[in-house]
């Protein structure tokens, strides 16, 4: 199967989602003898109520707490987390870090698979992030570029939006880290659009 075949995207997203609920899951067990206590936040909480715990102060939060609100969102597809989910794109789940590294970057960062859960509705997010010149945090901002470029139907298009906002980045470290995943997400682009793609890259 080649790196660009359709077939490849539904196994990403799968492990993905796969990756994600084991995370959650191991971080459960990990602390508190197995039964891991969010205040604020139940295993049947409503996506809403996942939302309002992301909503609070970050650094006071559990971070296996975030991963289950992080999973609850995702799996509903939220749309009004996006906002938030943003601010979360450099979230790393330390069970995943702890563990196998056999996982694309969605693993790690697990607000990237919730956003992706979005759809299209994530874009006009994503791309104020990738945009937004006042967030100094690179790994948020390239996060945003890779999760852009799995929602957005026309993969060339991702990436030539992607190069345009590095290009007018007044951060030399922004937009070398930008046009570094352009290159990283070229090998995904699908088979009818490589030549495309190629084509933007080249421009670049």
């Amino acid at each position: 199967m080649s790196n660009g075949s359709p077939y490849r995207f539904g196994v990403l997203m799968v492990i993905r989602w796969m990756t994600l609920l084991i995370a959650c899951t191991a971080q459960m067990v990990a602390q508190s003898g197995g039964n891991l206590k969010c205040k604020g936040l139940h295993d049947s909480d409503t996506p809403a109520a996942a939302l309002a715990y992301l909503s609070g102060n970050r650094d006071a939060l559990n971070s296996g707490c975030i991963t289950r609100a992080l999973y609850i969102i995702g799996r509903a597809g939220y749309k009004p987390a996006a906002s938030t989910l943003i601010g979360y794109l450099d979230f790393e789940d330390p069970a995943i870090l702890a563990g196998s590294k056999m996982v694309r970057q969605g693993g790690v960062y697990p607000a990237e698979a919730a956003l992706e859960s979005l759809g299209a509705s994530s874009i006009p997010y994503l791309k104020r992030a990738i945009a937004n010149q006042a967030d100094t945090n690179i790994l948020r901002r390239v996060n945003a570029s890779a999760t852009l470029f799995f929602v957005a139907e026309s993969k060339p298009e991702a990436l030539a939006f992607i190069i345009e906002k590095a290009h007018g980045s007044q951060d030399a470290e922004v937009a070398k880290a930008l046009i570094g995943v352009v290159g990283k997400l070229l090998r995904f682009c699908r088979p009818k659009d490589a030549n495309e793609c190629q084509y933007v890259w080249a421009s670049r």
